[in-house]
């Protein structure tokens, strides 16, 4: 009679566990099947979004897209220029862990990316870019089926306009999808300087104005993209992301352009996620660059593999929930040295080459504009402690390469090589 007993326990121990896992497979089922579209401005501040609060109509579609989405506040990249951004978006690492510090340091090809992971789960992948520095040459095509920079081909970015272009690829790349999973990357370089005019999209004549136009050119060309996905159902199931890789700068601190400071008008990025099923939501907490390849993992229904260094951020009920402040670094190696963290409401850059230290109280000085390093020594003690740990731990330094006279002849006239 015991053992008749034992052996109903042992069934039911069984059955009743699959029973539970069998009725929950469907919905697993359906998140990995969900495609990917992740949609990167370069060059692209978020306040010069409307969903952002700007007040100049830049840009109505990603507008559109942000109304029924998680559009995050507070997102910021680790680095004020391409490559290394990149590179963090797409390793989960950040710049000192996967070592681009200069337009002379590839990708390293033993870093796992988020294209990797996602086409050795069964994902179709393919990427079309518009920036020299995301060329296969830089190894950024790591994981994708299709990779296309042709548009920059034999051509100066910022000479010709190329929005049209990327969207005019991917869709005939959305003709000729099969019908399993997708992950489809679509890099827009237009925002970047030099800043040309498009009929239609002027705001005037300065630099900031053509910017501005810049984008809304961008935004319209996005628009055709995602009516696209609109007129074919795939809206229903597929994630959207959109952001950018780092901001620009309009003498707000002295500087134009990028890549030479880390100030917020660089480093702070639109990040808007659009999940079926999930609410629309304004997010207020941090996220940073590297939370977005483990966030959409875990999204997708895949595991997160280890290599990744970011926090998945977690969706329960339909809503993003606030993980904690954690730091967020950013560095540029490139002609300086500067190193800075974010905490709370403090933020802290160093220049160590220079000797300068740069504390912000971003509460109330979101402009960065007071520096209270002298009235709060302790806080600037207490960061660069925690800067100095971080750094400590880990760091790279990704390996160099020979490039040929015509890239770097396109690098200078971006201003990458001096």
């Amino acid at each position: 009679m015991y053992a008749f007993i034992r052996r109903v326990v042992l069934v039911l121990a069984v059955v009743i566990p699959a029973l539970v896992m069998g009725a929950r497979r469907p919905a697993v089922v359906k998140r990995q099947q969900m495609n990917l579209l992740l949609i990167l401005v370069d060059t692209l501040r978020a306040d010069h979004l409307g969903c952002y609060g700007y007040r100049r109509p830049t840009s109505p579609h990603i507008d559109r897209l942000a109304s029924e989405s998680v559009v995050f506040e507070r997102a910021y990249s680790h680095s004020p220029w391409t490559m290394p951004s990149v590179g963090s978006l797409f390793t989960s690492l950040e710049p000192k862990d996967h070592g681009i510090a200069t337009w002379k340091q590839p990708l390293d090809e033993r870093l796992l990316t988020l294209a990797e992971h996602l086409r050795a789960h069964g994902y179709r992948t393919e990427g079309y870019v518009s920036h020299g520095v995301l060329a296969p040459l830089y190894n950024f095509d790591q994981g994708f089926d299709v990779y296309d920079s042709s548009v920059v081909d034999g051509r100066m970015p910022r000479k010709v306009s190329t929005a049209r272009e990327v969207t005019d690829l991917a869709l005939s790349a959305l003709d000729r999808m099969p019908s399993s999973p997708f992950f489809l990357w679509l890099h827009y370089f237009d925002p970047h300087n030099e800043y040309m005019p498009h009929e239609g999209f002027a705001f005037g004549d300065g630099a900031l104005d053509r910017y501005d136009g810049e984008i809304a050119y961008t935004d319209q060309q996005i628009g055709r993209l995602l009516e696209a996905f609109r007129r074919r159902g795939l809206l229903e199931r597929t994630i959207v992301v959109l952001m950018a890789d780092h901001g620009e700068g309009f003498l707000e601190h002295g500087h134009i352009y990028h890549s030479t400071t880390l100030y917020d008008e660089l480093l702070h990025i639109p990040l808007i996620l659009h999940v079926p099923g999930a609410l629309p939501q304004r997010a207020s907490f941090v996220a940073a660059g590297i939370d977005v390849a483990p966030t959409l993992v875990s999204l997708l229904g895949l595991p997160i593999p280890q290599s990744f260094r970011g926090r998945p951020l977690r969706l329960v009920d339909g809503r993003f929930q606030d993980p904690g402040d954690v730091p967020v670094v950013a560095e540029s190696r490139w002609d300086v040295d500067l190193r800075a963290i974010r905490t709370g409401r403090w933020k802290l850059i160093v220049d160590r080459a220079g000797g300068a230290r740069k504390l912000f109280d971003l509460d109330t000085d979101p402009g960065e504009r007071r520096n209270l390093r002298k009235r709060h020594p302790e806080m600037v003690q207490r960061l660069e402690m925690a800067l100095d740990a971080h750094y400590a731990s880990s760091s790279t330094t990704a390996p160099e390469r020979a490039l040929p006279p015509e890239v770097e002849e396109r690098l200078k006239s971006l201003g990458y090589v001096n």
